[in-house]
């Protein structure tokens, strides 16, 4: 919990600043700028700079987020919204997290619509437009321990 609440995002956190390149650069745009920064960090040309695996690593881990579709759009997600953990732990957990916390969900079906069909004279007796239908929605009334669950009852 400490490390929630203290935690301050680093330069290496930006992924775009890491590789040199912006929010709105292409896929190849982001290849060609890694290239460049990959060779002067690499570890064979820095071998007196412990470090330089590591920033290597690093590099390698955001070339890999942003070039693909679907990761980048979950590190801008990230970034944008401010979640007080590393973008790596935020990944690990993400996905744990969400169906854990979502595991009762079900995906509802088609709800089922009932047109009640009236006649002219019944309609038009009512708001005088004579013709329309209302449509009335039905639903199926929960069974009893579903409600009670619901209403936290049990």
């Amino acid at each position: 919990m400490d490390g929630i609440l203290s935690f301050s995002r680093q330069d290496s956190d930006d992924y775009y600043r890491l590789i040199g390149c912006s929010e709105s650069s292409s896929r190849e745009q982001i290849l060609t700028e890694y290239k460049a920064k990959a060779l002067e960090v690499h570890p064979d040309k820095n071998p007196n700079d412990p470090s330089a695996e590591v920033r290597f690593k690093k590099l390698q881990f955001a070339k890999d987020t942003l070039v693909d579709a679907e990761k980048r759009k979950q590190y801008d997600f990230w970034r944008k919204n401010g979640i007080a953990i590393s973008y790596e732990r935020w990944i690990t957990i993400k996905d744990a997290t969400f169906k854990a916390s979502f595991h009762w969900a079900t995906q509802k079906g088609d709800t089922k619509v009932a047109i009640e069909s009236k006649s002219s004279k019944d309609l038009s007796k009512k708001d005088g437009s004579a013709g329309s239908s209302v449509p009335k929605w039905e639903r199926e009334a929960p069974d009893a321990i579903l409600r009670m669950f619901r209403n936290y009852e049990i």
